[in-house]
C-alpha cells in the first residue's frame, strides 16, 4: 500500500455479504464501504496504472497454482477469478475507467508463470504449465480477452531443491531434495502427483494435493550462477525480440 496514504478511508474497507442486486441503504455501512472501495480504485488503483502500466507492453503474472490445489476446488475457482480480473486489467473495453490510461498504448505480451515449480520433479513442470494453460484458456474466453499474446510455463526464481530419486515398492520415483522450512537437514520428499486434467483439478478437496515448502539455498555466494527454472526462458520470452 502506498505509505503517502497510510490511514486513509479508502484503505480501510470490506467486503459485505450482500444479496444480488441488493439496494445499498443512504449513509448505511454498505453504502460506506462501497464508497470508499471506489475511492480505492480511483485513488491507488488509478494512479498505480496511470504511473506504471501505462507505459508497460510486457507483463509477467506470477501464479500459485500449487497453493491454489492445495487449498482444494474453491481456492482453483478463485485463483481463476483473479486470472479473469488481470486479463480484463489489460483489456480497455471490459475496464471502462481505465480506459483513457490505457489507450494507445496496450500490452503485447503477457507471460503467466506457474511459480515454484522447483517443488516439483521435472516429470510435472510440463503437466503444471499444461493445467495453467486450460485455466488461462478459460479465462480468456470469460474475459474476452483478445490482442495481447499470451504464454505459459512453469517458473522457480531461485530454486530450492535438486533432483532425486527414491524407491517406493520396488521402484525408482522421481522426487525432490531440499531442506523443508520445519527443519535443518536434507530430505528427500515424493510430492503429490498433478490432476491429469482441468476436471480433476477442480474436483480436489483440501488435502487431496499436498508440498513441502522449502528454506532458499543458505549461501548464493558459493552457487553461480543463481539456481532457478526457465528464468532465461522467461526473460527471452518477453523481451528477446527486443534484444535480436
Amino acid at each position: 500500500m502506498p505509505g503517502d496514504l497510510a490511514g486513509s478511508p479508502a484503505l480501510t474497507f470490506a467486503p459485505l455479504p450482500l444479496k444480488p442486486g441488493q439496494a445499498l441503504k443512504h449513509r448505511s455501512l454498505a453504502a460506506g464501504m462501497a464508497k470508499r472501495f471506489e475511492d480505492y480504485k480511483h485513488l491507488i488503483v488509478w494512479r498505480f496504472f496511470k504511473e506504471h502500466f501505462s507505459r508497460i507492453d510486457r507483463q509477467l503474472v506470477l501464479v500459485d497454482l500449487l497453493d491454489a490445489a492445495e487449498g482444494g476446488s474453491v481456492a482453483i475457482n478463485e485463483l481463476q477469478e483473479g486470472i479473469v480480473s488481470v486479463l480484463k486489467a489489460f483489456n480497455p473495453g471490459q475496464n471502462q475507467w481505465l480506459s483513457p490510461l490505457l489507450h494507445g498504448k496496450r500490452v503485447e505480451r503477457i507471460l503467466f508463470a506457474a511459480t515454484k515449480a522447483d517443488h516439483l520433479p521435472t516429470s510435472q513442470h510440463d503437466e503444471l504449465s499444461r493445467l495453467l494453460t486450460s485455466l488461462l484458456k478459460q479465462a480468456q474466453s470469460r474475459a474476452a480477452f483478445a490482442g495481447a499474446t499470451t504464454s505459459v510455463m512453469a517458473l522457480a526464481g531461485l530454486r530450492a531443491t535438486t533432483l532425486a530419486t527414491a524407491t517406493i515398492d520396488g521402484k525408482p520415483v522421481a522426487c525432490v531434495s531440499g531442506v523443508p522450512v520445519d527443519s535443518d537437514r536434507i530430505e528427500a520428499v515424493y510430492p503429490s502427483q498433478l490432476p491429469r486434467d482441468l476436471v480433476d483439478l477442480r474436483n480436489l478437496a483440501p488435502g487431496d494435493f499436498e508440498i513441502l515448502a522449502f528454506k532458499p539455498p543458505t549461501s548464493l555466494e558459493e552457487i553461480r550462477p543463481i539456481p532457478h527454472i526457465n528464468l532465461d526462458r522467461a526473460l527471452n520470452e518477453l523481451l528477446g525480440d527486443l534484444l535480436q
